[in-house]
């Protein structure tokens, strides 16, 4: 697997203009430019071919195995909407994308810092994507009637990690991506003033109060932030952003994939995976002096 450095330059091109920010957790930070530029108009094979790069990226860091990714045929996956209520509106818009995107079946496998994929051909699983609204698994109202939906236009990404919160959430009719999180995380101008808990936590439930950031630019930061490995892929299924890397193990990992494997232009994928990757133990030193003595034989 080769990645082309003109993805990078692309993609930081791309994200200069960007009316918000991601942090190193995948936050979205609200930024004050002198001009807001409009928001590109939602293109499905945008959000598609990014989302694709994104496992593609992680099938060849590993650990996530290309047959636990169900990549669509030229129609799409056949879904099962059997588990959301006749009443409840789904937009075509979000029904097309949900088609077209590629599906992960390993559970608990890792997407982002603290996310995991939706498995939109579980059918309980797309009713959650459509669950947006926070006070579903506060209050426990999943089941039953009384369960809040989300907009026709709004549909869960990627969920929390080993939870079924929602929490990277798409909107196609603006084109937006937002994060939603706990309440001390929503940092606008309301919550730092507001001491009443209970106010606090209705504000949060809110959608539209966390910020939102051009879908499209999001994406394509996440891509960057794999590619420079300020976010690396575990064996154990995990996500770390380089700003939790307190083990020296990880962080030797992180210097082995780019000065020894080539990530991301001359990625040896196949010895990544089976030198370093694949084994929860490695030791670091006996990896490099084997490539060390083998490119003394090639030299």
């Amino acid at each position: 697997m080769k990645t082309s450095t003109l993805l990078i330059g692309a993609a930081i091109s791309h994200v200069a203009t960007s009316i918000a920010t991601m942090d190193p957790w995948g936050s979205i930070k609200t930024s004050t430019p002198q001009t807001c530029p409009p928001r590109p108009k939602y293109d499905p094979c945008e959000i598609i071919r990014h989302m694709t790069s994104i496992y593609r990226i992680l099938i060849g860091l590993g650990p996530l195995a290309n047959s636990s990714v169900v990549f669509p045929p030229p129609k799409g996956n056949t879904l099962d909407f059997s588990h959301i209520p006749s009443h409840v509106d789904t937009d075509p818009r979000v029904v097309a994308l949900m088609e077209k995107l590629p599906v992960v079946t390993e559970s608990g496998m890792g997407i982002l810092p603290g996310m995991e994929a939706v498995n939109f051909l579980d059918p309980s699983q797309m009713r959650l994507a459509r669950m947006v609204d926070m006070r579903n698994y506060d209050y426990d109202l999943m089941g039953g009637e009384g369960a809040i939906w989300g907009l026709p236009t709004t549909v869960t990404l990627l969920r929390g990690d080993h939870e079924v919160v929602p929490v990277l959430v798409l909107d196609v009719a603006d084109n937006t991506i937002r994060k939603i999180g706990d309440v001390e995380y929503l940092e606008d101008e309301y919550t730092r003033h507001e001491r009443n808990q209970t106010r606090l936590d209705d504000h949060r439930y809110d959608f539209y109060n966390w910020p939102a950031m051009s879908a499209p630019e999001y994406l394509v930061e996440v891509i960057i932030k794999f590619l420079s490995t300020t976010w690396f892929p575990d064996y154990s299924g995990m996500v770390f952003s380089l700003h939790e890397w307190e083990e020296e193990e990880m962080i030797e990992k992180r210097r082995l994939l780019r000065e020894v494997y080539g990530w991301p232009e001359m990625f040896r994928e196949e010895d990544w995976k089976r030198e370093v990757q694949k084994q929860p133990e490695v030791d670091m030193d006996e990896v490099e002096s084997d490539w060390l003595e083998e490119s003394i034989k090639n030299w």
